[in-house]
């Protein structure tokens, strides 16, 4: 389902954090903005599980989550032959905050970044980026990912 401000309630958002209290407070955040489907999981390997039974419409993935992180995970769905995962919008959601942590994720090909502690705004507006401003899809031999320019 291509995700509309129209239909984003029926969005199915994928969260993978190992963090309970991030996870209550992004259920309850997100619960607030109108979405219910929601699925939460604590490890990169468990999100992959779950996107290869089911189709996801936003994932959501702290950095440092094991034995899979984030970076890898997302990184694994660049490179799969399923287009469904490969193009699938990922917001990078971590307490790394550094220039070379956002030009690493940039790179893997994280859709959005955000920056723990965050407030319901600050997701809002990253769910909004990918809604409403999706920016061209790149495939190339080097990079397979979101068009890593701004406009």
């Amino acid at each position: 389902m291509a995700v509309t401000k129209a239909n984003l309630e029926k969005a199915h958002i994928l969260v993978a954090d190992k963090d309970a209290l991030i996870c209550e407070v992004l259920r309850d955040t997100l619960t607030t903005m109108g979405l219910s489907n929601l699925t939460f999981v604590k490890s990169g390997r468990k999100a992959v599980e779950v996107l290869q039974r089911q189709p996801v419409d936003i994932l959501i993935t702290e950095w440092e989550i094991e034995p899979l992180d984030g970076i890898s995970l997302v990184s694994t769905l660049r490179k799969s032959e399923d287009a469904r995962l490969a193009m699938l919008p990922a917001i990078m959601l971590t307490a790394r905050a550094e220039m070379a942590d956002v030009i690493m994720a940039r790179d893997c090909g994280i859709t959005e970044f955000l920056v723990k502690p965050f407030t319901a705004k600050t997701l809002y507006n990253r769910l909004e980026h990918v809604i409403d401003f999706p920016r061209d899809f790149i495939v190339s031999d080097v990079y397979v990912g979101p068009d890593r320019r701004r406009n």
